[in-house]
Protein backbone atom coordinates (compact mmCIF):
# COMPACT_ATOMS: atom_id res chain seq x y z
CA UNK A 1 0.00 0.00 0.00
CA UNK A 2 0.75 3.40 -0.46
CA UNK A 3 3.58 4.48 2.16
CA UNK A 4 4.09 7.77 4.41
CA UNK A 5 7.39 6.36 5.45
CA UNK A 6 8.19 7.41 1.34
CA UNK A 7 6.30 10.71 1.56
CA UNK A 8 8.42 12.03 4.26
CA UNK A 9 11.45 10.74 4.06
CA UNK A 10 12.21 10.40 0.10
CA UNK A 11 9.39 12.00 -2.00
CA UNK A 12 11.74 11.76 -5.03
CA UNK A 13 12.17 8.29 -4.53
CA UNK A 14 9.04 8.77 -6.54
CA UNK A 15 9.82 10.08 -9.70
CA UNK A 16 10.79 7.14 -12.52
CA UNK A 17 11.20 7.68 -16.47
CA UNK A 18 9.61 4.99 -18.21
CA UNK A 19 10.73 3.70 -21.52
CA UNK A 20 9.21 2.29 -24.26
CA UNK A 21 9.72 -0.06 -26.52
CA UNK A 22 9.43 -2.31 -29.62
CA UNK A 23 8.32 -5.67 -28.25
CA UNK A 24 8.93 -7.80 -25.80
CA UNK A 25 12.23 -7.02 -24.35
CA UNK A 26 14.56 -9.09 -21.66
CA UNK A 27 17.16 -7.16 -19.49
CA UNK A 28 18.64 -9.49 -17.14
CA UNK A 29 16.28 -11.50 -14.98
CA UNK A 30 13.55 -8.95 -16.52
CA UNK A 31 11.08 -9.77 -18.91
CA UNK A 32 8.95 -6.77 -20.47
CA UNK A 33 6.04 -7.28 -22.66
CA UNK A 34 5.97 -4.99 -25.84
CA UNK A 35 2.89 -3.04 -24.00
CA UNK A 36 5.24 -2.40 -20.39
CA UNK A 37 8.03 0.22 -20.84
CA UNK A 38 11.29 -0.13 -18.82
CA UNK A 39 11.40 1.97 -16.10
CA UNK A 40 14.72 3.56 -14.91
CA UNK A 41 15.69 6.24 -12.38
CA UNK A 42 14.92 9.88 -13.15
CA UNK A 43 18.03 12.38 -12.98
CA UNK A 44 16.51 13.73 -9.28
CA UNK A 45 15.96 9.77 -8.02
CA UNK A 46 18.96 9.46 -5.97
CA UNK A 47 17.71 6.92 -3.80
CA UNK A 48 17.22 4.55 -6.96
CA UNK A 49 20.53 5.42 -8.22
CA UNK A 50 21.89 4.17 -4.82
CA UNK A 51 23.33 0.81 -4.84
CA UNK A 52 21.53 -1.00 -2.14
CA UNK A 53 20.14 -4.08 -4.56
CA UNK A 54 22.01 -6.19 -6.66
CA UNK A 55 19.87 -8.54 -8.64
CA UNK A 56 21.74 -12.30 -9.02
CA UNK A 57 21.31 -13.63 -12.19
CA UNK A 58 22.74 -16.00 -14.78
CA UNK A 59 25.56 -14.87 -16.31
CA UNK A 60 26.31 -12.00 -13.93
CA UNK A 61 28.91 -13.05 -11.11
CA UNK A 62 29.22 -13.04 -7.74
CA UNK A 63 26.53 -10.18 -6.01
CA UNK A 64 28.41 -7.88 -3.40
CA UNK A 65 27.78 -9.42 -0.33
CA UNK A 66 27.90 -6.20 1.83
CA UNK A 67 24.87 -3.91 2.17
CA UNK A 68 26.13 -1.68 -0.76
CA UNK A 69 28.27 -2.35 -3.60
CA UNK A 70 30.08 -0.50 -5.97
CA UNK A 71 29.09 3.03 -6.18
CA UNK A 72 27.55 3.78 -9.63
CA UNK A 73 29.15 5.88 -11.83
CA UNK A 74 28.42 9.31 -11.64
CA UNK A 75 28.14 9.81 -15.54
CA UNK A 76 25.80 6.78 -15.81
CA UNK A 77 22.48 7.06 -17.30
CA UNK A 78 19.96 4.67 -17.15
CA UNK A 79 18.08 5.50 -20.55
CA UNK A 80 20.87 6.21 -22.47
CA UNK A 81 22.27 2.13 -21.26
CA UNK A 82 19.02 0.77 -22.42
CA UNK A 83 19.25 2.47 -26.00
CA UNK A 84 22.47 1.06 -26.11
CA UNK A 85 21.64 -2.41 -25.25
CA UNK A 86 18.57 -2.74 -27.26
CA UNK A 87 20.16 -1.04 -30.28
CA UNK A 88 22.83 -3.26 -29.73
CA UNK A 89 25.70 -0.86 -29.44
CA UNK A 90 26.72 -3.06 -26.39
CA UNK A 91 26.40 -6.34 -25.29
CA UNK A 92 24.67 -7.65 -22.46
CA UNK A 93 27.70 -9.05 -20.36
CA UNK A 94 28.96 -5.36 -20.05
CA UNK A 95 29.42 -3.61 -16.03
CA UNK A 96 26.80 -0.74 -18.17
CA UNK A 97 24.32 -3.55 -18.35
CA UNK A 98 24.65 -5.01 -14.58
CA UNK A 99 24.18 -1.38 -13.84
CA UNK A 100 21.52 -0.93 -15.78
CA UNK A 101 19.47 -4.07 -14.61
CA UNK A 102 20.17 -3.13 -10.94
CA UNK A 103 19.08 -0.11 -11.77
CA UNK A 104 15.53 -1.24 -13.44
CA UNK A 105 15.44 -3.54 -10.00
CA UNK A 106 15.32 -0.74 -8.11
CA UNK A 107 12.70 1.11 -10.01
CA UNK A 108 10.81 -1.44 -10.01
CA UNK A 109 10.43 -2.59 -6.60
CA UNK A 110 10.11 1.13 -5.84
CA UNK A 111 6.86 1.20 -7.72
CA UNK A 112 5.48 -2.30 -6.94
CA UNK A 113 6.07 -0.95 -3.46
CA UNK A 114 4.87 2.50 -3.34
CA UNK A 115 3.08 2.99 -7.00
CA UNK A 116 -0.58 2.60 -6.10
CA UNK A 117 -2.83 3.47 -7.79
CA UNK A 118 -0.06 4.89 -10.41
CA UNK A 119 0.10 3.10 -14.18
CA UNK A 120 2.05 -0.24 -14.49
CA UNK A 121 2.03 -1.01 -11.06
CA UNK A 122 0.71 -4.49 -11.23
CA UNK A 123 2.77 -5.01 -14.00
CA UNK A 124 5.98 -3.98 -11.99
CA UNK A 125 4.82 -6.36 -9.25
CA UNK A 126 4.57 -9.13 -11.65
CA UNK A 127 7.90 -8.54 -13.58
CA UNK A 128 9.63 -8.41 -9.94
CA UNK A 129 7.64 -11.77 -8.36
CA UNK A 130 8.46 -13.44 -11.86
CA UNK A 131 12.40 -13.48 -12.01
CA UNK A 132 14.86 -16.06 -12.70
CA UNK A 133 16.59 -17.57 -9.73
CA UNK A 134 14.31 -15.50 -7.52
CA UNK A 135 15.33 -18.00 -4.44
CA UNK A 136 18.77 -16.48 -4.75
CA UNK A 137 17.28 -12.93 -4.68
CA UNK A 138 14.31 -13.64 -1.95
CA UNK A 139 17.45 -14.73 0.37
CA UNK A 140 19.65 -11.40 -0.40
CA UNK A 141 16.37 -9.71 0.15
CA UNK A 142 15.74 -11.04 3.58
CA UNK A 143 19.62 -10.26 4.43
CA UNK A 144 20.05 -6.98 3.41
CA UNK A 145 16.34 -6.26 5.27
CA UNK A 146 18.26 -7.13 8.83
CA UNK A 147 21.37 -5.53 7.97
CA UNK A 148 19.09 -2.04 7.10
CA UNK A 149 17.62 -2.63 10.37
CA UNK A 150 20.41 -3.02 12.81
CA UNK A 151 22.00 -0.21 10.77
CA UNK A 152 19.25 1.73 11.55
CA UNK A 153 18.41 0.98 15.02
CA UNK A 154 22.18 1.95 15.39
CA UNK A 155 22.30 5.44 13.75
CA UNK A 156 18.83 5.79 15.83
CA UNK A 157 20.65 4.99 19.34
CA UNK A 158 23.14 7.63 18.04
CA UNK A 159 20.75 9.97 17.90
CA UNK A 160 21.00 10.19 13.92
CA UNK A 161 17.39 10.18 13.00
CA UNK A 162 18.11 11.41 9.31
CA UNK A 163 20.39 8.47 8.60
CA UNK A 164 18.05 5.81 10.53
CA UNK A 165 15.18 6.97 8.85
CA UNK A 166 16.84 6.07 5.68
CA UNK A 167 17.86 2.59 6.47
CA UNK A 168 14.24 2.20 7.79
CA UNK A 169 12.95 2.51 4.65
CA UNK A 170 15.13 0.50 2.48
CA UNK A 171 14.37 -2.32 4.98
CA UNK A 172 10.76 -1.71 4.07
CA UNK A 173 10.98 -1.96 0.10
CA UNK A 174 13.58 -4.68 0.75
CA UNK A 175 10.77 -7.48 2.88
CA UNK A 176 8.22 -5.64 0.46
CA UNK A 177 10.28 -7.31 -2.18
CA UNK A 178 10.73 -10.88 -0.39
CA UNK A 179 6.60 -10.73 0.07
CA UNK A 180 6.58 -10.22 -3.80
CA UNK A 181 8.69 -13.21 -4.63
CA UNK A 182 7.25 -15.42 -2.39
CA UNK A 183 3.44 -14.05 -1.03
CA UNK A 184 2.68 -17.02 0.79
CA UNK A 185 5.67 -16.62 3.57
CA UNK A 186 3.83 -14.98 6.20
CA UNK A 187 6.85 -14.36 8.18
CA UNK A 188 7.82 -11.83 5.78
CA UNK A 189 4.51 -10.16 6.03
CA UNK A 190 4.79 -9.98 9.91
CA UNK A 191 7.94 -8.60 9.95
CA UNK A 192 6.72 -5.67 7.37
CA UNK A 193 3.77 -5.44 10.13
CA UNK A 194 6.14 -4.76 12.95
CA UNK A 195 8.98 -2.72 11.39
CA UNK A 196 6.58 -0.64 10.72
CA UNK A 197 4.52 -0.65 13.88
CA UNK A 198 7.88 -0.01 15.84
CA UNK A 199 8.39 3.04 13.47
CA UNK A 200 4.43 4.29 14.16
CA UNK A 201 5.17 4.32 18.02
CA UNK A 202 9.01 5.14 18.71
CA UNK A 203 9.61 8.25 16.44
CA UNK A 204 8.37 11.41 16.20
CA UNK A 205 8.44 15.18 15.13
CA UNK A 206 8.30 18.71 16.73
CA UNK A 207 5.66 19.25 14.41
CA UNK A 208 2.46 17.93 16.57
CA UNK A 209 0.68 17.39 12.92
CA UNK A 210 3.63 15.76 10.97
CA UNK A 211 4.09 13.43 14.55
CA UNK A 212 0.26 12.80 14.29
CA UNK A 213 0.16 11.62 10.11
CA UNK A 214 3.30 10.23 10.91
CA UNK A 215 1.66 7.62 13.70
CA UNK A 216 -1.40 7.35 11.85
CA UNK A 217 0.12 6.58 8.43
CA UNK A 218 2.36 3.94 9.77
CA UNK A 219 -0.21 2.37 11.91
CA UNK A 220 -2.61 1.95 9.14
CA UNK A 221 0.35 0.29 7.13
CA UNK A 222 1.13 -1.80 10.26
CA UNK A 223 -2.42 -3.27 10.85
CA UNK A 224 -2.78 -4.22 7.33
CA UNK A 225 0.40 -6.44 6.66
CA UNK A 226 -0.25 -7.45 10.45
CA UNK A 227 -3.79 -8.27 9.58
CA UNK A 228 -2.60 -10.41 6.28
CA UNK A 229 0.22 -12.03 8.11
CA UNK A 230 -2.33 -13.47 11.07
CA UNK A 231 -3.98 -15.53 7.83
CA UNK A 232 -0.76 -18.06 9.23
CA UNK A 233 -1.71 -19.95 12.50
CA UNK A 234 1.52 -20.13 13.56
CA UNK A 235 1.83 -16.44 13.82
CA UNK A 236 -1.31 -15.99 15.50
CA UNK A 237 -0.33 -18.66 18.18
CA UNK A 238 3.53 -18.07 18.65
CA UNK A 239 3.72 -14.31 17.55
CA UNK A 240 1.91 -11.43 19.33
CA UNK A 241 0.73 -10.09 15.92
CA UNK A 242 -2.85 -9.85 17.72
CA UNK A 243 -1.45 -7.68 20.16
CA UNK A 244 0.43 -5.21 17.55
CA UNK A 245 -2.83 -5.19 15.56
CA UNK A 246 -4.42 -3.70 18.68
CA UNK A 247 -2.32 -1.49 19.25
CA UNK A 248 -2.70 0.01 15.61
CA UNK A 249 -6.32 -0.56 15.64
CA UNK A 250 -6.08 2.06 19.22
CA UNK A 251 -4.66 5.09 17.25
CA UNK A 252 -6.91 4.48 14.06
CA UNK A 253 -9.94 4.99 16.44
CA UNK A 254 -10.84 1.69 15.81
CA UNK A 255 -11.70 0.53 19.49
CA UNK A 256 -14.29 -2.20 18.89
CA UNK A 257 -11.64 -3.95 16.57
CA UNK A 258 -9.25 -3.26 19.06
CA UNK A 259 -10.60 -4.91 21.28
CA UNK A 260 -11.19 -8.11 19.30
CA UNK A 261 -7.54 -7.94 19.04
CA UNK A 262 -6.37 -8.05 22.44
CA UNK A 263 -9.03 -10.49 23.45
CA UNK A 264 -7.63 -12.56 20.94
CA UNK A 265 -4.34 -12.64 22.15
CA UNK A 266 -5.38 -13.36 25.53
CA UNK A 267 -6.94 -16.43 24.31
CA UNK A 268 -3.77 -17.63 22.09
CA UNK A 269 -0.89 -19.21 23.55
CA UNK A 270 1.20 -16.26 22.94
CA UNK A 271 0.46 -14.63 25.72
CA UNK A 272 1.80 -17.04 27.63
CA UNK A 273 4.70 -16.12 25.69
CA UNK A 274 5.40 -12.43 25.84
CA UNK A 275 3.68 -11.98 29.78
CA UNK A 276 4.93 -8.01 29.93
CA UNK A 277 2.64 -7.87 26.49
CA UNK A 278 -0.28 -9.82 28.61
CA UNK A 279 -0.14 -7.01 31.33
CA UNK A 280 -0.41 -4.48 28.91
CA UNK A 281 -3.35 -6.03 27.32
CA UNK A 282 -4.94 -6.62 30.53
CA UNK A 283 -4.37 -2.82 31.64
CA UNK A 284 -5.46 -1.51 27.76
CA UNK A 285 -8.67 -3.85 27.94
CA UNK A 286 -10.17 -2.27 31.24
CA UNK A 287 -9.65 1.09 29.81
CA UNK A 288 -11.42 0.34 26.96
CA UNK A 289 -15.60 -0.27 27.14
CA UNK A 290 -16.20 -3.51 25.68
CA UNK A 291 -17.95 -6.79 26.45
CA UNK A 292 -16.12 -9.87 26.93
CA UNK A 293 -16.66 -11.79 23.77
CA UNK A 294 -18.60 -15.59 24.11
Amino acid sequence: MASVLQDLIDPDSKKLTWLEHDGPVTIGPFQFAANVPVPVADPGNSLARAPWLHVPYRGRGPVPAGLEGDPVDEGFSGQEAFRALTGGHISADTREVIELVDEIGRCLLLHASFGQEEPFHEEAEQIFSNIEDGAALFDLLLRRAKGRIDEGTHYSEHNKGEESLGEFLLARILLQGAHLLSPTTPGVLYDIGVLLHDLAHRLSFENEKDSERWQVGLSNESRFYLQLSMADKEIREETPASYLLGVNREVLGQLEEAVEAYERFLASPAARLYPPMRVEVESRLAKLPHQKSE
